[in-house]
């Protein structure tokens, strides 16, 4: 095979002679590599967002109603039916976000379940604060006593007749996270009154 000589042609430090063909040799741009350095970081800074927006940004809580117990102070069928009765009702908060969220008044609204009358509110301070993915048990006590208002009257009848009424409680809460108050939470559910 026959050997090719490479030489510098003169006056020209950029180019050489190869076989009679001048090569001509070209400098890297640094252009292209800045772009392709500016593309990766806005990349990262894009994911880094989703990743911040994923982990910190706080879910709605889910509260259940987990068990309830009622003590009967006092019970009379008859001329009128009436009680006295304090309903001890355990819920769960449930924290799905990632971080912590504090929980502030949980405000019920107490119904009768056969037609939504209206018998009494409830209002808890709680106070508590749940970790990140993690839940945690809230006792409120609920004090009744139908003496006090008419619309306990058909519960007191329930009572008087089947041993038990059922109670619907409708209400919200308020998450606190950094000092903020998130949009409020529905809570529902319904239990039995019994003796």
């Amino acid at each position: 095979m026959g050997q090719h000589k490479i030489a510098v042609v003169s006056g020209s430090p950029s180019g050489y002679e190869m076989g009679g063909t001048t090569v001509v040799l070209k400098k890297k741009s640094c252009a292209s590599c800045r772009c392709l350095l500016w593309t990766l970081f806005a990349a990262l800074v894009l994911v880094g967002e989703a990743l911040l927006i994923f982990f910190l940004i706080p879910r709605d809580p889910c509260i259940s109603n987990k068990s309830a117990s009622t003590s009967i102070t006092s019970f009379s069928a008859a001329p009128t039916p009436s009680f006295v009765a304090t309903m001890s009702i355990i819920m769960e908060v449930y924290n799905p976000s990632y971080v912590q969220v504090g929980f502030a008044d949980l405000d019920l609204k107490m119904y009768y379940a056969a037609d939504g009358t209206q018998m009494g509110t409830v209002q808890a301070p709680m106070g508590i604060s749940v970790p990140g993915r993690g839940s945690q048990d809230l006792t409120v006590n609920v004090n009744m006593d139908s003496s006090q208002s008419p619309a306990w009257a058909p519960c007191a009848s329930d009572m008087a007749l089947k041993s038990r009424c059922l109670v619907k409680f409708e209400g919200t809460v308020r998450p606190r996270y950094m000092g903020y108050t998130l949009p409020q939470v529905a809570v529902s559910f319904q239990q039995y009154l019994t003796r």
